[in-house]
């Protein structure tokens, strides 16, 4: 979707009164990836100011309001890209190592307890 957008100011542009920019979409998710993975201990953070900036949920209300000053401290696009192709090399990494549990693997351990009598 980001691809799309024509210029980097797009990113900074409000698309409706009660939701944030552009820009914070495009940082929310890696920053909620690895705030989680960081809470339970399995990776560093990569970079804890976007990862505070951006972990607020997405659903503004018109009380909460995004003022400008928090717009541009979100720094330039370039700067983000990077801070998301870490995350997602960490991310990666670690789903590579502790593969999530998955409904088979769910299933596979309840039939395998059960055949085992508890």
């Amino acid at each position: 979707m980001f691809s799309c957008l024509a210029t980097d100011a797009s990113f900074y542009m409000l698309p409706d009164k009660l939701r944030r920019p552009l820009m914070f979409y495009f940082g929310h998710p890696s920053a909620l990836y690895i705030n989680k993975m960081h809470q339970a201990g399995l990776v560093d953070h990569v970079n804890p100011y976007f990862q505070k900036l951006f972990e607020t949920g997405v659903d503004e209300m018109s009380w909460d309001d995004m003022d400008a000053m928090q717009v541009s401290r979100m720094g330039d696009l370039y700067h983000m890209n990077s801070v998301n192709l870490s995350s997602r090399t960490k991310i990666m990494a670690n789903l590579t190592r502790h593969p999530p549990y998955t409904p088979s693997t769910v299933r596979g351990f309840w039939v395998a307890r059960r055949q085992r009598g508890h």
